[in-house]
């Protein structure tokens, strides 16, 4: 392209009609021109010495220089692609590894980390699985459940492990005022939690919700499978789900390291009074 531009260069110019050009016009053209025979000789040159090296090339003439070329190409693209993918995992990485670092502050201002090793509590709060680990231990290091009998447990154990419904129906059912007192707790638990959390710059849900509680009460007292469907609009599939994960974290609670005696039997209790009829899981 270079040499093309060269020589359009060299082409002679002509004057407009009717004008001539000056001596003095003439002998700048022939400068110029002198000058351009001097850079078009050194670039033959240059082009000349790089054409014999790539003639030199083991890959001149090579019947696999296409397909080589085509995985050198592949290669590349890999390259870069290795390249975001590595910059997307550091940022990710960096990301999670500063929610960890904060919730492991968290677990030391709450006692339950000393340094890096866990504590009583935070033994207890590794046999925990949920949501979110830290309110489930909380609520009975706060102790949410002194005090209840077995239904009222199993009611606040249900609060614990739900979302909000689908549906939004006015109960006719209500939990006992020792569950409604309890839940009040729970309220600024989850309130005093998520200014903790949100202090660390950590963004884990806390969620519970009290539309299976009187249910699951109902249940724990003893009522037939006939009257829970009465009692409510839900699905019975929802309510079988949401009495099994009730018996679900029971049963945590009861193996978890640190739970106190008196509760462990508590929860003894509620695991007999809901593993029963539909709810219990036959294996």
């Amino acid at each position: 392209k270079q040499l093309k531009q060269i020589e359009k260069s060299l082409k002679p110019k002509t004057p407009p009609h009717g004008r001539t050009h000056t001596k003095k016009k003439i002998d700048e053209e022939k400068s110029d021109t002198g000058d351009i025979n001097v850079a078009m000789e050194d670039l033959k040159v240059e082009i000349s010495g790089l054409l014999d090296e790539a003639y030199a090339m083991p890959c001149h003439g090579c019947p696999e220089q296409k397909p080589c070329s085509n995985q050198t190409s592949r290669v590349d693209q890999l390259t870069k692609r290795i390249k975001e993918l590595t910059r997307r995992i550091e940022r990710e990485t960096g990301k999670y590894w500063r929610t960890f670092e904060s919730l492991a502050d968290i677990l030391r201002l709450k006692g339950y980390l000393n340094g890096n090793t866990p504590t009583k509590l935070g033994r207890m709060a590794a046999s925990i699985r949920g949501t979110n680990e830290l309110l489930l231990s909380e609520v009975v290091v706060q102790g949410l459940f002194n005090g209840l009998i077995s239904d009222e447990a199993a009611a606040l154990l249900n609060v614990l492990v739900q979302e909000e419904g689908r549906l939004h129906e006015q109960f006719r059912l209500k939990v006992s005022p020792n569950v409604v007192s309890k839940l009040y707790d729970l309220t600024s638990l989850g309130r005093d939690l998520k200014k903790v959390q949100k202090k660390f710059d950590v963004d884990i849900p806390i969620v519970y919700s009290d539309h299976f509680a009187a249910l699951t009460q109902m249940w724990a007292q003893g009522a037939s499978w006939d009257h829970i469907r009465q009692a409510t609009v839900y699905d019975e599939g929802d309510v079988v789900r949401a009495l099994r994960r009730t018996l679900d974290l029971c049963r945590q609670y009861m193996r978890a390291e640190g739970v106190p005696d008196d509760l462990v039997k508590v929860f003894q209790e509620v695991e007999f009074l809901i593993n029963r009829d539909e709810v219990k899981e036959n294996f």
